[in-house]
């Protein structure tokens, strides 16, 4: 099981974990996964990457750093288990940090099985929307607020800096 921690004070981000946790322990979160026919760049099927998700053993650990307001979060590709989330995001609302963290849970379970690929390529968000990343988070977005998840994250090259994990 997947599961996210996050020990800052910020009240949006723990309530967006628990979302996050409580959406990765639900069956019907996975069987809207399964229900889609197929992703764009991605070499299995919906189904085998709900699978993949539903029985990955991952405990990921959110850290919170500063960038620019349109920028939500960034990959750590050394650092597939850490989530790092913008302290300035433009899009503070449960929903949309919970958007960010499902994106980026799923990196790193594709991080996991590198003998796949279930990305998304660039960080241009544009035309991404039919990748696993964009539209599982999308699909959690729409689940918790019953109106399709539009947040589309926003990614950056990792910073200079490291982030601020304790900047909570």
């Amino acid at each position: 099981m997947i599961t996210i921690n996050y020990s800052g004070k910020l009240e949006k981000v723990q309530a967006a974990s628990t979302c996050a946790n409580s959406l990765l322990k639900d069956p019907e979160f996975f069987n809207a996964i399964k229900t889609k026919n197929r992703f764009e760049m991605a070499d299995i099927t919906p189904s085998r990457i709900a699978d993949l998700m539903y029985h990955s053993d991952l405990s990921m650990r959110i850290v919170m750093y500063i960038a620019s307001p349109r920028v939500h979060s960034y990959d750590d590709c050394h650092n597939p288990d850490l989530i790092f989330i913008n302290v300035f995001r433009g899009d503070w609302t449960i929903s949309g940090i919970v958007n960010t963290i499902i994106h980026q849970t799923v990196h790193a379970v594709n991080d996991l099985h590198r003998e796949f690929s279930f990305s998304h390529g660039d960080r241009n968000i544009l035309g991404k929307e039919n990748t696993a990343p964009y539209w599982i988070a999308n699909c959690a977005e729409e689940m918790l607020t019953g109106k399709p998840g539009l947040s589309g994250l926003v990614h950056e090259a990792p910073p200079e800096s490291l982030a601020l994990d304790t900047f909570d």
